[in-house]
């Protein structure tokens, strides 16, 4: 404040055609005591106001409540939030919700529920599925084989740890390949089948 204190006598006068005793008393007795006070004021109020919308989320929408920290959480890198995520799940079952692996062909980046108290779990809660792998898959699908989605993600977004994260949670599972070898052989396959789809097209 005391650095301010000329910059506001200055301002004061040049801009609201007060003179520089006024503008010195406004200094002295309103902004210096409600220095005081003012900053612990204001943000109670505004952590009141946090609590209160909270309260009322938690109350009247509490799986979409429950479902927001758990999207925050999986972005959070918090030594905790591993273990916060196992309380929500929990949480979430507890109060009804299913909770599906990802799907290739209807996730999306966060957790999201649909119908039915259901909870389609996100790209991005699994480790190894960067942004730009997701959005690639997304704007490529629905996709009929695993053939065809080796074949039309990009390969340079889409690389061999997303795919292997992708067949280990199930999100492949469509497919009708096993888990096991989608895992072990999605590179071999993904380069044997460019070359036999750009040599023989159709």
């Amino acid at each position: 404040l005391e650095e301010m204190q000329e910059d506001f006598i200055t301002s004061a006068v040049n801009y609201s055609k007060v003179d520089r005793e006024l503008a010195k008393r406004i200094w002295d007795e309103w902004v210096i005591p409600l220095s005081g006070y003012a900053f612990n004021k204001s943000h109670s109020l505004l952590y009141s106001m946090t609590s209160l919308n909270t309260a009322y989320l938690k109350a009247y929408y509490k799986n979409e409540f429950l479902v927001s920290n758990l999207i925050a959480e999986t972005q959070s890198n918090s030594p905790t939030a591993k273990d916060n995520i196992l309380k929500i799940r929990h949480e979430l079952r507890k109060n009804g919700v299913t909770i599906y692996s990802p799907h290739i062909n209807y996730s999306v980046t966060n957790y999201r529920l649909v119908p039915g108290n259901k909870l389609l779990t996100g790209f991005s809660s699994l480790h190894g599925i960067k942004e730009p792998a997701a959005k690639d898959i997304m704007s490529k699908r629905p996709f009929s084989s695993f053939e065809d989605f080796l074949f039309r993600t990009d390969s340079s977004k889409v690389r061999s740890p997303t795919i292997q994260a992708m067949a280990a949670c199930g999100a492949l599972d469509i497919f009708g390949f096993t888990r096991k070898s989608m895992f072990l052989y999605c590179s071999d396959l993904r380069k044997k089948y460019k070359i036999w789809m750009n040599k023989y097209p159709n």
